[in-house]
Protein backbone atom coordinates (compact mmCIF):
# COMPACT_ATOMS: atom_id res chain seq x y z
CA UNK A 1 0.00 0.00 0.00
CA UNK A 2 1.08 3.22 -1.05
CA UNK A 3 2.03 5.88 1.94
CA UNK A 4 -0.61 9.08 2.17
CA UNK A 5 0.74 11.69 -0.29
CA UNK A 6 2.71 14.73 1.69
CA UNK A 7 0.10 18.06 2.09
CA UNK A 8 1.11 21.00 -0.08
CA UNK A 9 2.17 23.05 2.70
CA UNK A 10 1.87 26.64 0.40
CA UNK A 11 -1.05 26.21 -2.11
CA UNK A 12 -2.41 29.59 -4.08
CA UNK A 13 -5.20 30.39 -1.27
CA UNK A 14 -2.52 29.67 1.50
CA UNK A 15 -0.17 32.07 -0.37
CA UNK A 16 -2.43 34.70 -1.33
CA UNK A 17 -2.96 34.73 2.96
CA UNK A 18 0.61 35.28 2.86
CA UNK A 19 0.58 38.44 0.16
CA UNK A 20 -2.61 39.81 1.94
CA UNK A 21 -0.28 39.74 5.47
CA UNK A 22 2.37 41.32 3.63
CA UNK A 23 0.48 44.16 2.84
CA UNK A 24 -1.41 44.45 6.24
CA UNK A 25 1.42 44.34 8.02
CA UNK A 26 2.50 47.79 6.06
CA UNK A 27 -0.97 49.44 5.87
CA UNK A 28 -2.15 48.81 9.34
CA UNK A 29 1.08 50.69 11.04
CA UNK A 30 0.28 53.12 8.46
CA UNK A 31 -3.31 53.73 9.25
CA UNK A 32 -2.39 54.31 13.06
CA UNK A 33 0.99 56.59 12.31
CA UNK A 34 -0.77 58.56 9.87
CA UNK A 35 -4.05 59.34 11.20
CA UNK A 36 -4.60 57.50 14.61
CA UNK A 37 -7.18 57.05 16.68
CA UNK A 38 -10.43 58.43 18.09
CA UNK A 39 -10.98 59.73 21.78
CA UNK A 40 -11.57 57.60 24.30
CA UNK A 41 -14.95 56.69 25.35
CA UNK A 42 -15.62 58.24 28.38
CA UNK A 43 -18.68 55.85 30.09
CA UNK A 44 -18.84 52.52 28.93
CA UNK A 45 -22.06 50.84 29.52
CA UNK A 46 -22.99 49.23 32.43
CA UNK A 47 -24.84 46.81 30.50
CA UNK A 48 -22.06 45.69 28.42
CA UNK A 49 -19.88 45.53 31.61
CA UNK A 50 -23.05 43.23 33.04
CA UNK A 51 -22.59 40.52 30.24
CA UNK A 52 -19.19 40.88 30.48
CA UNK A 53 -19.55 39.53 33.96
CA UNK A 54 -22.34 36.84 32.62
CA UNK A 55 -19.91 35.41 29.95
CA UNK A 56 -17.39 34.74 32.73
CA UNK A 57 -20.03 32.19 34.52
CA UNK A 58 -20.78 30.81 31.34
CA UNK A 59 -17.45 30.14 29.22
CA UNK A 60 -16.06 29.03 32.72
CA UNK A 61 -18.66 26.05 32.74
CA UNK A 62 -17.55 25.32 28.83
CA UNK A 63 -13.42 25.68 30.40
CA UNK A 64 -14.50 23.08 33.23
CA UNK A 65 -16.53 21.08 30.92
CA UNK A 66 -13.59 20.58 28.42
CA UNK A 67 -11.13 19.94 31.05
CA UNK A 68 -13.43 16.64 32.51
CA UNK A 69 -14.34 15.82 28.65
CA UNK A 70 -9.80 15.57 28.70
CA UNK A 71 -10.15 13.79 32.33
CA UNK A 72 -12.23 11.39 31.08
CA UNK A 73 -10.98 10.22 27.64
CA UNK A 74 -7.61 9.88 29.26
CA UNK A 75 -9.43 7.29 32.57
CA UNK A 76 -11.36 5.69 29.74
CA UNK A 77 -8.09 4.81 28.10
CA UNK A 78 -5.97 3.58 30.52
CA UNK A 79 -8.01 1.97 32.81
CA UNK A 80 -11.33 0.88 30.70
CA UNK A 81 -9.21 -0.72 27.83
CA UNK A 82 -9.78 1.95 24.85
CA UNK A 83 -6.62 1.62 23.65
CA UNK A 84 -6.55 4.29 20.80
CA UNK A 85 -3.61 4.79 18.53
CA UNK A 86 -0.86 7.19 19.98
CA UNK A 87 -1.40 9.30 17.20
CA UNK A 88 -5.17 9.40 17.41
CA UNK A 89 -4.63 10.18 21.31
CA UNK A 90 -2.01 13.20 20.54
CA UNK A 91 -4.40 14.44 17.93
CA UNK A 92 -7.56 14.37 21.04
CA UNK A 93 -5.26 15.98 23.70
CA UNK A 94 -4.08 18.38 20.77
CA UNK A 95 -7.76 19.47 20.06
CA UNK A 96 -8.71 19.55 24.07
CA UNK A 97 -5.50 22.09 24.84
CA UNK A 98 -6.00 24.13 21.84
CA UNK A 99 -9.97 24.60 22.95
CA UNK A 100 -8.95 25.15 26.59
CA UNK A 101 -7.04 27.99 25.87
CA UNK A 102 -9.51 29.53 23.30
CA UNK A 103 -12.00 29.16 26.55
CA UNK A 104 -9.19 30.50 28.36
CA UNK A 105 -8.77 33.75 25.95
CA UNK A 106 -12.67 34.16 26.71
CA UNK A 107 -12.39 34.35 30.17
CA UNK A 108 -9.44 37.07 30.62
CA UNK A 109 -11.00 39.28 28.55
CA UNK A 110 -14.82 38.96 29.64
CA UNK A 111 -12.91 39.29 33.66
CA UNK A 112 -10.83 42.72 32.29
CA UNK A 113 -13.97 43.71 30.72
CA UNK A 114 -16.06 43.49 33.90
CA UNK A 115 -14.00 44.03 36.68
CA UNK A 116 -12.14 47.45 34.75
CA UNK A 117 -15.14 48.93 33.53
CA UNK A 118 -14.93 47.63 30.23
CA UNK A 119 -11.36 47.94 29.79
CA UNK A 120 -9.78 50.19 26.97
CA UNK A 121 -12.97 51.85 24.98
CA UNK A 122 -12.75 53.94 21.96
CA UNK A 123 -15.24 55.89 20.50
CA UNK A 124 -16.99 54.52 16.62
CA UNK A 125 -17.21 58.26 14.96
CA UNK A 126 -18.98 56.85 12.12
CA UNK A 127 -21.40 54.45 13.42
CA UNK A 128 -24.68 53.96 11.82
CA UNK A 129 -26.75 55.97 14.41
CA UNK A 130 -24.28 58.07 16.13
CA UNK A 131 -20.88 57.66 17.72
CA UNK A 132 -21.02 54.41 20.07
CA UNK A 133 -18.07 52.36 22.04
CA UNK A 134 -15.59 50.02 20.96
CA UNK A 135 -14.22 47.72 23.47
CA UNK A 136 -10.48 46.62 22.72
CA UNK A 137 -10.61 43.29 24.64
CA UNK A 138 -13.16 42.22 22.32
CA UNK A 139 -11.31 42.74 19.03
CA UNK A 140 -7.77 41.51 21.17
CA UNK A 141 -10.01 38.09 22.09
CA UNK A 142 -11.19 37.71 18.52
CA UNK A 143 -7.71 38.03 17.34
CA UNK A 144 -6.78 34.98 19.27
CA UNK A 145 -9.84 32.96 19.07
CA UNK A 146 -10.20 32.88 15.66
CA UNK A 147 -6.80 31.56 15.07
CA UNK A 148 -7.09 28.86 17.08
CA UNK A 149 -10.33 27.94 15.42
CA UNK A 150 -8.81 28.21 12.24
CA UNK A 151 -6.29 25.26 13.60
CA UNK A 152 -8.69 23.21 15.11
CA UNK A 153 -10.80 22.73 11.95
CA UNK A 154 -7.46 22.23 10.09
CA UNK A 155 -6.01 19.07 12.35
CA UNK A 156 -8.88 17.10 11.09
CA UNK A 157 -7.53 16.90 7.42
CA UNK A 158 -3.32 17.18 8.59
CA UNK A 159 -3.73 14.08 9.92
CA UNK A 160 -0.70 12.53 8.08
CA UNK A 161 1.17 15.80 9.09
CA UNK A 162 3.96 16.10 11.91
CA UNK A 163 3.51 19.00 14.64
CA UNK A 164 5.84 21.46 12.17
CA UNK A 165 4.04 20.46 8.76
CA UNK A 166 0.59 21.77 10.89
CA UNK A 167 1.99 24.44 11.65
CA UNK A 168 3.72 25.78 8.72
CA UNK A 169 0.42 24.81 6.74
CA UNK A 170 -1.94 26.25 9.26
CA UNK A 171 0.32 29.39 9.87
CA UNK A 172 -0.60 31.81 6.54
CA UNK A 173 -4.54 31.71 7.49
CA UNK A 174 -3.87 31.82 10.79
CA UNK A 175 -1.62 35.04 10.44
CA UNK A 176 -3.97 36.25 7.79
CA UNK A 177 -6.98 35.80 10.83
CA UNK A 178 -4.95 37.82 13.40
CA UNK A 179 -4.38 40.75 10.86
CA UNK A 180 -8.01 41.40 9.38
CA UNK A 181 -9.36 41.08 13.37
CA UNK A 182 -7.17 44.16 14.47
CA UNK A 183 -7.93 45.27 10.84
CA UNK A 184 -11.55 45.65 12.24
CA UNK A 185 -10.91 47.64 15.01
CA UNK A 186 -8.93 50.05 13.21
CA UNK A 187 -11.87 50.33 11.13
CA UNK A 188 -14.23 51.23 13.66
CA UNK A 189 -11.88 53.48 15.60
CA UNK A 190 -10.14 55.78 13.03
CA UNK A 191 -10.78 59.38 12.20
CA UNK A 192 -10.65 58.81 8.95
CA UNK A 193 -13.98 58.25 6.25
CA UNK A 194 -11.10 57.02 4.03
CA UNK A 195 -9.28 54.87 6.33
CA UNK A 196 -12.73 52.87 7.58
CA UNK A 197 -13.41 52.02 4.01
CA UNK A 198 -10.34 50.76 3.60
CA UNK A 199 -9.95 48.67 6.40
CA UNK A 200 -13.73 47.42 6.33
CA UNK A 201 -12.71 46.17 2.66
CA UNK A 202 -9.56 44.41 3.81
CA UNK A 203 -10.94 43.49 7.09
CA UNK A 204 -14.08 41.31 4.79
CA UNK A 205 -11.22 40.52 2.35
CA UNK A 206 -9.05 38.55 4.59
CA UNK A 207 -11.76 36.46 6.29
CA UNK A 208 -12.50 35.49 2.37
CA UNK A 209 -8.92 34.60 2.03
CA UNK A 210 -8.83 32.68 5.50
CA UNK A 211 -11.80 30.82 4.85
CA UNK A 212 -10.69 29.97 1.13
CA UNK A 213 -7.93 28.40 2.04
CA UNK A 214 -9.78 26.44 4.63
CA UNK A 215 -11.98 25.20 2.10
CA UNK A 216 -9.32 24.53 -0.33
CA UNK A 217 -7.44 21.99 2.82
CA UNK A 218 -10.72 20.51 3.07
CA UNK A 219 -11.47 19.73 -0.35
CA UNK A 220 -8.39 18.76 -1.17
CA UNK A 221 -9.09 15.65 1.09
CA UNK A 222 -12.51 15.20 -0.28
CA UNK A 223 -11.74 10.98 -1.64
CA UNK A 224 -10.90 10.38 1.97
CA UNK A 225 -13.33 8.11 3.90
CA UNK A 226 -13.81 10.50 6.98
CA UNK A 227 -14.40 13.67 4.49
CA UNK A 228 -18.14 13.88 5.72
CA UNK A 229 -17.12 13.13 8.92
CA UNK A 230 -14.65 15.97 9.15
CA UNK A 231 -16.99 18.24 7.16
CA UNK A 232 -19.15 18.32 9.93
Amino acid sequence: ELPPPKEPLCPWPAAACVAYSAVMLVAMPWALLYHGVSTRWSSPSQEEVWHAKVAILLVFSALITEMCFLASSATNATYLGFNLPDALQRHRRGDSAFTLSEYTMKVIAATYMGFCGGGVVHTDLFAWGGPRPVYLARFWQWSIAVPILIIISNRPFLTNCNAREVALRCAPAVVAAFLFCWASWIMEVTPSPGVRWGMMFMSFFGAALASLDQLHLAFSHRNEELFGWKMS
